[in-house]
């Protein structure tokens, strides 16, 4: 377990004001730690929190933010929000299952193997685009170099 000092927030002098900041968030971290239900997001960096994160296109490889142990493959972006992206196995939204932003976009993803012939036949999860990290891309995104956009 590590505890956020005013040291680890970059103070030179340890003042009431890092004292207070340091506090602060180790208080959040450890409500995160004993409730990992709720959402708490913590800007470490002095800033806001990032509001958009850039969006997937079909054909980028992610991997579960969550559970990072196997590559997979974008083959949707969902026109539902998680909120309204219903899991019919499960009785619940995308949103409730992932406990995530019902704002936030869905995509769906497969789990492709070296040996398989078409995509078409594979199994499509849904997933927030909170829990889908980028492998690689395959569109370039930036006009540097790369596939089309």
């Amino acid at each position: 377990m590590t505890i956020i000092t005013a040291t680890d927030l970059g103070a030179d002098l340890c003042d009431e004001e890092a004292n207070t900041q340091a506090e602060l968030l180790e208080q959040k971290r450890a409500q995160v730690t004993v409730e990992p239900q709720t959402q708490i997001v913590v800007a470490t960096d002095g800033g806001e929190p990032a509001d958009d994160v850039e969006p997937l296109d079909v054909g980028d490889h992610v991997q579960d933010a969550d559970e990072p142990d196997a590559t997979m493959v974008v083959i949707r972006e969902c026109d539902d929000l998680a909120g309204e992206y219903s899991v019919p196995e499960y009785d619940e939204t995308v949103a409730e299952y992932n406990n995530c932003d019902p704002q936030e976009r869905v995509y769906q993803i497969v789990f492709a193997n070296r040996t398989d012939k078409d995509l078409a036949d594979l199994r499509r999860y849904p997933y927030p685009r909170s829990r889908l990290e980028v492998v690689s891309r395959v569109h370039d995104r930036d006009d540097t170099e790369g596939g089309e956009e």
